[in-house]
C-alpha cells in the first residue's frame, strides 16, 4: 500500500467552493487504477485568513501512483489552478509505504474479556447490529494475524498486520 498526501493552503474567501470542487476531484481520483481512498483532514483554525487541508490518498501500488503522476496529474492539477488561480496553494506533496497497521481492539456492549492463550471466541454483538464475523485465532499464532483477505476479527488488545 502507498500513501499519496497533498497539503493545501486555502484563502478563506473561497473555502466554500473550493472544498466542494475537492470533493468532486476526489470522485475523479478513485477512478484511477490503484486508487482506493482518500481522506480529508482540516488543521485547527489558528486564526489567519487561510485554511489548510491535508488529503490523503490510499493506494494499492506504487506503479499505480506512478503512472497517475505520469498520466493524469498535470491536467488534475490544472482544473484547479483555472478554477481558484492563486487563491490556493499546494504546499508539499509527500509519499509514503504503508509497513504495518495496527487497530484497536473492537469494543462489545457487555465488556466480556478474551483470554487469547485459550483460543477463546469473543460474544457476537446484540441484534440486530453485526459488525463482523469472528474467528479464534490458531493454537500456534497468538501475536500476528493476516485480516487483510478474510475480514475477521481477532480478540487481541491490538492487531497487527505486515504488509
Amino acid at each position: 500500500m502507498v500513501i499519496y498526501e497533498t497539503n493545501s493552503t486555502i484563502n478563506n474567501e473561497i473555502y466554500d467552493g473550493y472544498y466542494k470542487w475537492l470533493v468532486e476531484h476526489i470522485e475523479i481520483m478513485l477512478q484511477f487504477r490503484g486508487f482506493q481512498k482518500a481522506e480529508i483532514t482540516k488543521e485547527k483554525d489558528d486564526g489567519s485568513q487561510k485554511t489548510k487541508l491535508t488529503i490523503r490518498y490510499t493506494l494499492d501500488s506504487e506503479q499505480d501512483l506512478d503512472d497517475y503522476i505520469k498520466n493524469h496529474a498535470p491536467e488534475m492539477r490544472k482544473s484547479a489552478v483555472d478554477k481558484f488561480g492563486d487563491k490556493y496553494t499546494v504546499v508539499a506533496r509527500r509519499i509514503f509505504e504503508t509497513s504495518t497497521v495496527i487497530i484497536r481492539k473492537p469494543s462489545f456492549q457487555n465488556n466480556n474479556e478474551i483470554d487469547i492463550n485459550r483460543n477463546e471466541t469473543p460474544p457476537r454483538p446484540p441484534s440486530p447490529l453485526k459488525l463482523f464475523d469472528v474467528q479464534p485465532l490458531d493454537s500456534g499464532n497468538t501475536s500476528m494475524q493476516d485480516i487483510s483477505n478474510k475480514g475477521h476479527a481477532i480478540p487481541t488488545s491490538t492487531y497487527t498486520q505486515k504488509l
